[in-house]
């Protein structure tokens, strides 16, 4: 039986810089996380690398604004269960108040997990951005995706 190890990430918030701690997915949640944000991921990357002095932040409420709060919710669930965010450990979030004074930060914890489970998806579309025409397509797609209402 294979453990699942702690990930961690330096997190800039409203509040100042705090340390999260997630556990890594186990394979089927993993992979239904994957499924539900890979097109809020890939157009996060996609501004990242495309725009200059865009913060990281900014890249995150984007890529969030693209799902609904279920689905938010419902990866927050499984994202963020047995995770310590600044100390305070989340075992159940629909038993926790460390949201209530903070809701910004249940976004940024969401997006710092999704990133920790899946690093080198997040490096190779780095590289795959850098320089080529899909930067500019999925640019474009971005800006697009914008104008709907």
């Amino acid at each position: 039986m294979t453990i699942r190890q702690d990930l961690k990430a330096t997190v800039k918030t409203l509040e100042g810089e705090k340390e999260y701690i997630f556990q890594a997915l186990i394979r089927k949640d993993a992979a239904r996380v994957f499924h539900n944000v890979l097109t809020a991921v890939v157009s996060a990357v996609a501004d990242i690398a495309v725009a200059e002095g865009a913060s990281q932040t900014d890249a995150v409420f984007k890529a969030i604004k693209t799902l609904d709060f279920d689905t938010v919710w419902d990866l927050a669930e499984v994202l963020l269960k047995f995770s310590f965010l600044d100390g305070t450990e989340i075992k159940d979030l629909n038993d926790t108040d460390y949201f209530t004074d903070r809701p910004e930060e249940l976004y940024l914890a969401v997006f710092h997990a999704v990133q920790l489970n899946y690093p080198k998806v997040f490096l190779k579309l780095k590289e795959t951005l850098s320089g080529s025409g899909l930067q500019g397509i999925l640019q474009g797609l971005n800006r697009d995706e914008q104008k709907t209402v």
